[in-house]
């Protein structure tokens, strides 16, 4: 990691991701115009709130992005990244679990930050345009 100047704010973000597959394929989510990595394909969760438990919070950013209720599962993948954008210096922590879907309609979320949501055949989702982190969880599948 490069060494952390005082010029900007600090940031460390925890953010969980679920890993779900079903026959349909893989659930990812569409970044929206305005974020980083704009257009490109996400694995659904984000953000943990101060104090929320990892497993209650990636249920609540699946729900929230997709409108499916999951059963969430093992860790299968941690790991850490910093980087610089114009405001802030940022950690950043990702916790990938595996989950499966338990109920719930799929519905794009509204007022956030994706757009679309859908199942991917995992032999496509590597023609998406997608983020690093869809890599990692695709790898995982692979694997399993």
């Amino acid at each position: 990691m490069p060494p952390l100047s005082n010029a900007r704010p600090q940031i460390t973000r925890v953010a969980v991701y679920g890993i779900i597959h079903d026959e349909r394929g893989m659930l990812l989510c569409r970044l929206l115009p305005g974020e980083p990595h704009f257009g490109r394909w996400t694995l659904p969760g984000g953000g943990v709130d101060f104090g929320e438990d990892l497993r209650t919070a990636l249920r609540r950013e699946v729900f929230e992005e997709t409108g499916l209720e999951v059963e969430v599962g093992d860790v299968l993948n941690a790991h850490s990244q910093y980087f610089q954008n114009p405001e802030s210096e940022v950690y950043a922590v990702r916790i990938l679990f595996a989950a499966r879907v338990v109920g719930g309609t799929l519905t794009p979320e509204a007022d956030g930050t994706t757009d679309c949501c859908a199942f991917i055949p995992l032999d496509e989702v590597c023609e998406l345009p997608i983020v690093p982190l869809v890599q990692v969880g695709y790898r995982l599948l692979k694997e399993d």
